[in-house]
């Protein structure tokens, strides 16, 4: 399953390449090297996603990152989107699970097969203002994906024909906490530098 989602970004036209798989396994996203003991077949059949970012231009320019929410029937809160962070970023202050210059997102979910799950994510492309100075995520492209297990067995839902990201809003983070959030307008005008969002917060809606 691919997908191109196209953006303007600093009034340069770019797109990211999005690639959705079954894995072959634990060897084959990984998986194996966050735990040792997955056997080598673990996972066979869960969703591999990756996103790769197409954008011809470098340096801080080119600073961006990734904010992934999910929905998860097997959470403490199966009705609410959540951000899903790198493990290691559980306790920093940033709404961020990948940044850098033009980084690559990389997801491959872990779930026992054998136990009935819905398992949603909503992945954006977002930038702060100037580059990486300011405490805040733009959202400047999105898509969402998924899977399900049943009797039936695994089901990955491929991502939407339409390139229009869904639910699109501004965090800003500080001092802590995430705590704001602006329009999808105040998103596009500080994406070509000409406004900064204003500190509100709205996480996009649960549908």
């Amino acid at each position: 399953m691919r997908l191109v989602v196209p953006f303007v970004l600093r009034n340069r036209p770019g797109h990211v390449d999005v690639e959705i798989r079954a894995s072959l396994g634990s060897a084959d996203s990984g998986g194996v090297f966050l735990d040792s003991t997955l056997p080598p077949g673990a996972g066979a059949g869960l969703p591999i996603c990756t996103a790769t970012i197409v954008y011809e231009v470098s340096g801080y320019a080119a600073a961006m990152g990734w904010v992934q929410l999910v929905r998860s029937s097997d959470s403490g809160h199966p009705d609410r989107f959540e951000l899903d962070p790198l493990a290691m970023l559980r306790n920093a202050n940033t709404p961020y699970a990948f940044f850098g210059i033009k980084p690559q997102l990389f997801d491959a979910p872990q779930r026992d097969s054998h136990v009935e799950l819905r398992w949603q994510a909503r992945s954006y492309l977002a930038v702060t203002s100037d580059a990486v100075i300011s405490a805040e995520a733009l959202p400047v492209a999105g898509f969402s994906w998924g899977f399900g297990i049943s009797r039936a067995g695994i089901t990955i839902e491929p991502p939407p024909c339409s390139t229009s990201p869904v639910g699109l809003t501004t965090l800003a983070y500080s001092r802590g906490n995430i705590q704001g959030g602006g329009s999808p307008r105040d998103s596009r005008a500080a994406s070509r530098g000409n406004a900064r969002p204003r500190p509100r917060l709205r996480i996009p809606p649960s549908t």
